[in-house]
């Protein structure tokens, strides 16, 4: 499974991301992985130039303070290797994709910023997802540097986007494992199944169909699509805590379970089909993303990063 070398923490200067720095590093140094900080911020009006020097100390001056304090909180931090950056700009979805490209980020990772009018991470971090090739993790702030609760990945053994289904699904797994044992939590996976036309099929005016026929049916999908699931973890070989197989639709299942589990991340696949990127992000994946209460890492196929 594919290593995580380098990872890109990106700070707005605005958002508190003390702990979601923490947790940068304590994976960083978990992979023993090369950390880049990436802070990004709009360049100051034309009129106020003569503070430009002030204003760029400002943000490098609180990326330190929030480093040095990060790496207090992770055994083995002292000799990681971090790599400062800066990009002036107003778009920062296109500013942070372009610099994970330019440097082979193999993860990147942001803390969560909400929409204040709805749920969700506000329209910028929506972008990111959407956009930016590389994995990428809105982590949420908490009181706590290691958060409790596990670590959920959400697999689609039944996928029609082939022939990247395969890959992502064990792309997943393995992130989803190496976040787990970073932070010393248990891994859960969940995966959706439903018989879309049980209910037409039983009260359907056309056609009479015994209820018993339909009924093992769809105990047939659902065995179908557990043998599935349980194939692919089998030659995974990913070390898993739970196995939530649930009917319904992913959007509506995979939030609701992630807060009775009160799940820390979920891991997740955005493939959806582009005219021009091949990297949009699925309704199913934003409608997850907008639903659940947890922080976010959104992958997409290693073949559709370049």
């Amino acid at each position: 499974m594919q290593h995580i070398n380098r990872i890109l923490f990106v700070d707005d200067g605005v958002t508190e991301a003390k702990n979601c720095l923490s947790e940068a590093v304590r994976l960083a140094v978990h992979q023993n992985a090369q950390l880049d900080y990436l802070i990004v911020h709009p360049s100051l009006p034309t009129e106020l130039e003569q503070y430009k020097k002030t204003w760029e100390e400002a943000f490098e001056e609180r990326a330190t303070q929030m480093l040095n304090h990060a790496k207090s909180l992770v055994s083995g931090a002292e000799s990681l290797v971090v790599n400062h950056h800066t990009s002036f700009g107003h778009h920062l979805a296109v500013d942070v994709t372009a610099f994970a490209k330019q440097i082979s980020a193999d993860l990147v990772v942001k803390p969560y910023k909400s929409n204040r009018q709805a749920s969700g991470p506000d329209a910028a971090d929506l972008n990111l997802l959407r956009h930016c090739p590389a994995p990428v993790g809105l982590f949420k702030e908490h009181s706590d540097s290691v958060p409790e609760g596990p670590i959920m990945v959400a697999i689609d053994p039944e996928s029609d986007d082939e022939p990247f289904s395969e890959q992502l699904n064990t792309e997943l797994l393995s992130i989803a494992e190496k976040l787990a044992k970073g932070q010393g939590k248990d891994l859960v996976v969940v995966s959706c199944w439903d018989y879309a036309y049980e209910y037409s099929l039983k009260n359907s005016a056309f056609i009479s169909i015994p209820s018993s026929e339909v009924d093992e049916a769809v105990k047939k999908c659902q065995k179908l699509h557990r043998e599935r699931l349980d194939a692919l973890l089998q030659s995974s070989g990913v070390e898993v805590s739970l196995v939530k197989h649930e009917r319904g639709a992913p959007e509506a299942e995979i939030p609701k379970l992630a807060a009775q589990l009160k799940v820390d991340k979920l891991v997740i696949g955005t493939v959806a089909r582009s005219g021009f990127s091949g990297l949009l992000m699925g309704n199913t994946a934003e409608n997850i993303v907008n639903g659940v209460n947890a922080s976010i890492i959104a992958v997409k196929p290693c073949s559709l990063r370049h």
